[in-house]
């Protein structure tokens, strides 16, 4: 049985994975029967439902079901699936397959901007620079007042700023 690896996923985002188990006998009635699957640890990474156990496999055939990830914090993650059956190499650990993954954040810099002086009910154009340094793209969808100013307005298309670049 392979093991999977999620790679970077950004927190709270659930990532799926298409998985396999595949009975490799060539014997005409070697039936695999799996009674249950257990993930060990929390649920970050789930078994995404859809079938019922028990799951019997044929000779030469496969079953397919997805493994999902989907992470709380920005920390890397490794678990193990194992499947209870009767496979005759369930003995030997190719019952068990090894989850990984890195859950990852977005975050911006710390932008902070002086208006400088300015006259009262006066208009004013300025520029300002996000910058993005988390490890996932940031999409911005909209940007508010912090103090509330109902005569501040910004101009932008929708953004996605890219890991790392400025816009």
């Amino acid at each position: 049985m392979s093991d999977l690896d999620f790679h970077e996923v950004e927190i709270g985002k659930l990532s799926e994975f298409t998985f396999i188990v595949e009975n490799i006998s060539n014997v005409i009635g070697e039936d695999i029967i799996i009674s249950s699957d257990y993930i060990s640890k929390d649920p970050i990474f789930s078994t995404i439902d859809g079938f019922n156990f028990p799951i019997t496999i044929k000779s030469g055939g496969f079953f397919v079901f997805k493994v999902g990830f989907q992470p709380v914090s920005d920390q890397p993650y490794s678990d193990t699936i194992i499947f209870k059956s009767n496979a005759k190499n369930s003995l030997n650990g190719d019952n068990k397959c090894i989850l990984n993954g890195l859950g990852i954040k977005s975050d911006f810099a710390d932008v902070k901007f002086d208006w400088g002086r300015r006259k009262v009910n006066g208009g004013y154009l300025s520029n300002f620079v996000l910058k993005n340094i988390g490890l996932a793209d940031v999409e911005v969808t909209g940007i508010l007042s912090a103090v509330g100013d109902t005569n501040i307005s910004v101009s932008y298309t929708h953004l996605t700023l890219p890991t790392s670049d400025l816009v």
